[in-house]
């Protein structure tokens, strides 16, 4: 998923010179995390993997995700990382009007299975739905160097 997403960056952004308050190119600077399985596992591998490539921990992360994600994101996830809430902001984004997803759908799931998967289980350990849906995202059953 991560390295799908900076490859189209990187296809959009080419013969174009983003620099971002340093000396190296944006798409120079940019590194992806490949094994996260859930919502919590990006946000917390997102944050060892920038621990890993800069040295320290993030002092602010922002989450860009569907606007229905916002409540996972913001209270639960970070909450269960104990990442400061003033160092924490969501953008929240909504599909395109046109699009065949399924919103309503989408907000029903949220709230019925996967929040509250969450709200049970903060790290996605225990509860059996969780852990079915990350071996499924998982064939290969590859696993983190």
């Amino acid at each position: 998923e991560g390295a799908h997403a900076a490859l189209a960056a990187r296809r959009a952004l080419r013969g174009q010179r983003m620099r971002s308050g340093g000396a190296v190119p944006v798409p120079q600077r940019t590194v992806t995390e490949d094994f996260a399985l859930d919502s919590f596992q990006n946000l917390l591998f997102s944050l060892c993997r920038f621990r890993e490539v800069v040295g320290k921990y993030p002092s602010r992360v922002t989450v860009v995700s569907f606007d229905f994600k916002r409540r996972r994101f913001e209270e639960l996830h970070r909450g269960a990382l104990k990442f400061p809430k003033t160092h924490f902001a969501f953008v929240g984004l909504q599909p395109p009007p046109n699009s065949k997803f399924d919103l309503i759908g989408a907000q029903r799931g949220e709230q019925e299975h996967a929040a509250k998967s969450f709200e049970e289980d903060p790290y996605g350990c225990f509860t059996p739905m969780l852990a079915a849906k990350r071996d499924a995202r998982n064939p290969f059953r590859r696993t983190t160097p």
